[in-house]
């Protein structure tokens, strides 16, 4: 037999025991589970699960002798293996998994459930680019497609091809995709009630256009949520949106600060690249962080944890990957799934926020 790969240890010692009862390796009984448990070099509950499988696809059964018969004859190395659900991650903006517990922990899963994972990035600025592209994708088969950051006119698309699909993200008006997303209007209200207990009133909100583009309700309870109880709210606009690149982002915060109006004395960054960007631009133009600056990111990645001071910051619980798991699952099986799914994130307080004076 193969010693088995790491890298998903259950269906890889079914794929051992299972190659090794085709070619003829054992006869009527397979070996006894320690023996196999210290041949493979893997746990007892790890074979357990592996000849249980087995069981399932009719290769071999337990007996009240506790052996573990073998149902299938020798040779018979051509028999067809029942395909496995394929689900493919479709993102459209660059390193959205790159770092997340939250996102590997969802893959992760879907892989031990015995799952096929496909990743497609699509990245088209313009709207006939990006559906070309779209439907070259597509054309790949999927059981269920899961939408990241999927702007308005891929949900259109999706709604009208009836593509079994689940959006990390806000449904668009008017459409009725299953949606699993993070309550940004609850995280904005908190953060602004954090920042207003450490006596900030001048605070603002940096996004990205796309960002922008797909919580865009989101941008309006910001808004309100900053305006009510505070009349002497700066006159500009507390949400501040660039095009995407480092040049724009860096661009807007030298008018933020240095454009001759009254500077935040706090910011909530959407993107944790952009905080890391904001923390060394303004630490280099003189700006000091918690002091000057405060600072709390609406989302983390492991690249969070490496800054210095460490941001405050929302993370995912991983209770929620397992949901989003189960809503994948339900819509392969073609169950009825929750239409709206909202998740509340854990605040976690870094360093980057401090208290300050009467302004």
């Amino acid at each position: 037999m193969k010693i088995p790969e790491r890298h998903s240890i259950v269906l890889s010692v079914t794929d051992s025991l299972r190659e090794a009862i085709l070619l003829g390796e054992f006869r009527e009984h397979l070996p006894g589970v320690r023996k196999l448990s210290n041949d493979l070099h893997v746990s007892v509950p790890t074979i357990l699960s592996a000849i249980h499988a087995l069981e399932k696809e009719g290769i071999v059964r337990s007996t009240q002798s506790m052996r573990t018969a073998i149902l299938v004859a020798a040779g018979r190395t051509k028999r067809r293996k029942t395909p496995a659900h394929q689900v493919a991650f479709l993102t459209f903006a660059p390193n959205y998994f790159v770092g997340s517990q939250y996102y590997h922990t969802v893959v992760n899963e879907l892989k031990e459930l015995g799952l096929s994972i496909r990743f497609f990035e699509c990245e088209h600025k313009r709207r006939t680019g990006l559906l070309k592209h779209l439907k070259q994708v597509v054309a790949q088969y999927a059981d269920c497609w899961v939408l990241f950051g999927a702007p308005s006119e891929v949900q259109t698309f999706f709604t009208e091809n009836q593509l079994p699909c689940l959006l990390d993200g806000v449904t668009s008006e008017g459409l009725s995709l299953p949606d699993f997303e993070v309550d940004f209007d609850a995280l904005f209200r908190h953060a602004i009630h954090h920042l207003r207990n450490n006596g900030h009133s001048r605070i603002c909100l940096i996004t990205s256009e796309h960002s922008a583009r797909i919580n865009s309700k989101s941008m309006e309870v910001f808004r309100e949520t900053l305006r009510k109880g505070h009349p002497d709210m700066p006159d500009w606009d507390p949400v501040w949106i660039y095009d995407d690149s480092t040049e724009h982002f860096k661009t807007l915060l030298k008018d933020l600060f240095f454009g001759g109006h009254p500077a935040p004395t706090a910011l909530v960054i959407a993107g944790v690249q952009r905080v890391a960007t904001a923390m060394t631009w303004l630490m280099k133009h003189g700006l000091r962080i918690p002091e000057d600056v405060s600072i709390i990111s609406r989302d983390h990645t492991e690249t969070l944890d490496c800054l210095h001071p460490l941001p405050c910051h929302y993370r995912q619980p991983l209770s929620a990957a397992k949901r989003f798991v189960r809503a994948i699952i339900a819509i392969i099986d073609k169950k009825h799934i929750r239409r709206h799914t909202r998740i509340m994130t854990n605040f976690y307080p870094g360093d980057t926020v401090s208290k300050i004076g009467p302004a």
